[in-house]
């Protein structure tokens, strides 16, 4: 089966955050145990699990690293997958618990605090996107080019949604223009 092109990436900001400034300033290099911190994993409470792990492997093109129940957790089910170097695991939720409203434009993955999306980083938009239609995966939202207003920030995404609703934003890398140096002895118009 052929696979979609398999770059991950974190958020800019996440990434950001990981690799730089932890909180009030301070630098990964002066706390000693987190100077290696990556990110680890992402995990996704599950109403039906095995609908989930069907989704993220034969849609996404994750494999299944290991499963099993914990007895710590009330012998709870979990599937951890992987993709690349990334790992998402699925945990079974508690039975009759209600799941957030549906959303219904990209705006609403940015509306709440806390963990809006999963960002997988690919090659060529475009390609990945009929590529996914093609596997029966509908666009939440189709491929648009974002800007960061105030940034020389631009890059192109799409979203699409898990069956349960959560978000998978499907985007290139950004494309960072530096800004032009004024040149002595031109006047700005």
């Amino acid at each position: 089966m052929h696979m979609i092109k398999r770059s991950l990436g974190m958020s800019a900001c996440l990434a950001f955050l990981l690799g730089t400034v932890l909180q009030n300033g301070t630098l990964a290099q002066d706390l000693p145990g987190l100077t290696s911190a990556s990110l680890g994993h992402i995990s996704l409470n599950c109403a039906n699990i095995d609908l989930m792990t069907d989704f993220y492997i034969k849609k996404l093109g994750f494999a299944i690293e290991t499963q099993g129940k914990s007895p710590e957790i009330g012998n709870k089910r979990f599937v951890y997958l992987k993709l690349n170097d990334f790992i998402l695991e699925l945990a079974e939720a508690d039975k009759d618990v209600a799941h957030d409203q549906p959303l219904k434009n990209v705006a609403g993955v940015f509306s709440k605090p806390g963990l809006s999306h999963i960002g997988l980083r690919v090659g060529d938009l475009d390609v990945v996107s009929e590529e996914l239609k093609g596997r029966g995966v509908k666009l939440f939202y189709p491929p648009q080019t974002y800007t960061l207003v105030g940034a020389p920030y631009q890059r192109n995404a799409a979203f699409i949604l898990d069956p349960e609703g959560n978000v998978i934003e499907l985007g290139e890398a950004a494309d960072v223009q530096e800004k032009p140096e004024p040149q002595p002895g031109k006047k700005k118009k």
